[in-house]
């Protein structure tokens, strides 16, 4: 993205800003360069270009956290924005430029708009208004395609990362390198103010999940050597493998977050390889003590016994079979089907009409037919009439099969590690149960519009049943190779 250089002010902020950066890590001052009292722009610019050398990106991270004003990072966004040659580490810089200005407090003169993002915050959309006024730039260029369904691919994120409950989980997903890699992939494309914008609001929103995970996970540790030390064992003493307390007690949070990223996931890793130690070892304790304490080492607290729920997916009133232990996992499934439903809906609503056919999804790209998008345009949610009941049930089953085929790629993904499969697994045996009711109601649509003679909807629901199908049997037959058989068949 080629544009104007910033004016002089811009440039004298950025400048007293490295100058800071600089002075703090060498413990002297930076002397001014005669180019700052020129008049020309170009000759601070290449003063600039050799400061902006000597500062590394966990530098600019550090120095922003110091009370940076809004204004000194606005400037230091445009600086590198209107760099003709950029680098990795400009990249990163940036990244962290922008993600400072989503925080900090609301400007007046910037923007004044509020919302959320994912589970809190300023959200995207009423931040690239003030990003655009910030950079007081030309309108930006078009996003090319595979940039803008880049961009999708934050929302999937977003959820899986919001699914992680132990820092473990999240270090093993890969989540933070796959985040970095989009990133890259975005080129140039990634110093467009939408870009900017979606990637400030999700790095807000990944930072606050990682430093509750992250602050848990080194609690625990902590917590665990000082217990082991104050029932007499030794420092010394192992924990798991090649693992000791000593190890365990020497963890610095906050020296592990002061790092750069390439050595930060090193510690991070390491920091996960103690917390499933810890894990082990109470795990061990905790099963014993309530077998002694229940007099049976098996012993089991009874399933809570929830009451029946209906199950309402798209619109569709179905009463779920199965236990009570079931149903709140089916209704979680529910919820993560609206998610799919939603996501499906607003893609093919703004997607031309020559390409809406294909969504793209986490695992790769759903297609559908021209009967399934026309269902996800229309809107008779408020109907109780057959053609109402002849969309949603197309809807239903397109959602299905999407999140199927997000859980399998994910079990697949993970089916060699000691316990990440199960959550996915558990949610695919979950959908089979929910296919198995679609299925069913969609069969009852199908035979309807025979016999009103809709012979073409009857068609396009049958269709839309094939693909069900076939994706009930791969998931079917992934289950099948933990030993579980499943007990829906249609």
């Amino acid at each position: 993205m080629t544009q104007a250089l910033p004016e002089q002010d811009v440039l004298r902020r950025t400048h007293d800003f490295f100058r800071r950066v600089i002075s703090q890590k060498l413990g002297h001052d930076v002397p001014l360069a005669d180019s700052l009292h020129s008049a020309e722009a170009n000759l601070l610019v290449r003063w600039l270009n050799l400061l902006d050398l000597a500062i590394t990106a966990p530098m600019m991270r550090d120095a922003l956290r110091e009370q940076t004003s809004p204004s000194t990072a606005a400037s230091l966004l445009r600086y590198y924005i209107a760099k003709q040659t950029r680098s990795d580490t400009d990249r990163d810089k940036t990244d962290f430029i922008v993600t400072s200005l989503f925080r900090s407090p609301d400007p007046p003169d910037l923007w004044d708009a509020r919302g959320l993002f994912f589970s809190g915050g300023k959200t995207y959309t009423h931040f690239e208004p003030a990003l655009v006024r910030m950079l007081a730039a030309q309108p930006a260029p078009e996003i090319p395609v595979e940039h803008s369904q880049l961009i999708r691919e934050f929302d999937y994120l977003a959820e899986e990362v919001e699914d992680y409950r132990h820092f473990d989980a999240m270090i093993d997903s890969g989540v933070m390198q796959r985040i970095r890699d989009i990133k890259q992939s975005f080129g140039e494309s990634f110093y467009h103010p939408h870009v900017l914008a979606m990637v400030a609001a999700y790095n807000v929103f990944f930072g606050v999940r990682f430093d509750r995970l992250f602050h848990e996970a080194t609690q625990q540790i902590k917590e665990f050597a000082i217990k082991v030390q104050a029932e007499g064992g030794s420092i010394m003493t192992r924990v798991d493998g090649d693992i000791i307390v000593k190890q365990l007690a020497d963890v610095q949070e906050e020296k592990i977050l002061e790092t750069d990223y390439g050595k930060a996931q090193d510690e991070f890793r390491q920091l996960s390889k103690f917390k499933k130690a810890v894990d082990h070892r109470r795990g061990i304790k905790e099963t014993s003590a309530m077998a002694a304490a229940q007099g049976a080492p098996s012993a089991k607290r009874p399933p809570a016994i929830m009451p029946p729920s209906p199950l309402e997916i798209n619109g569709i009133d179905t009463n779920a079979s199965g236990s009570a232990e079931t149903l709140p996992s089916v209704t979680l499934e529910e919820d993560k089907l609206k998610g799919m439903t939603e996501t499906i809906r607003s893609f093919v609503r703004a997607a031309d009409p020559r390409s809406a056919h294909v969504v793209p999804v986490r695992f790769g790209n759903l297609p559908l037919t021209s009967a399934e998008v026309d269902a996800f345009r229309a809107d008779y949610s408020h109907e109780k009439s057959f053609r109402a009941d002849y969309v949603n049930i197309l809807v239903s089953i397109v959602s299905l099969v999407g999140r199927m085929g997000v859980e399998l790629a994910d079990f697949k993904a993970k089916r060699s590690s000691a316990y990440l499969w199960k959550p996915h697994a558990d949610s695919l045996s979950n959908l089979l149960k929910i296919g198995s009711e679609v299925n069913s109601r969609a069969m009852t649509v199908s035979e309807l519009a025979e016999r009103r003679g809709l012979a073409d909807k009857s068609a396009a629901v049958n269709a839309s049943l094939v693909k069900l199908r076939e994706q009930v049997q791969i998931v079917a037959e992934a289950l099948q190779t933990l030993g579980a058989t499943s007990r829906d068949s249609y």
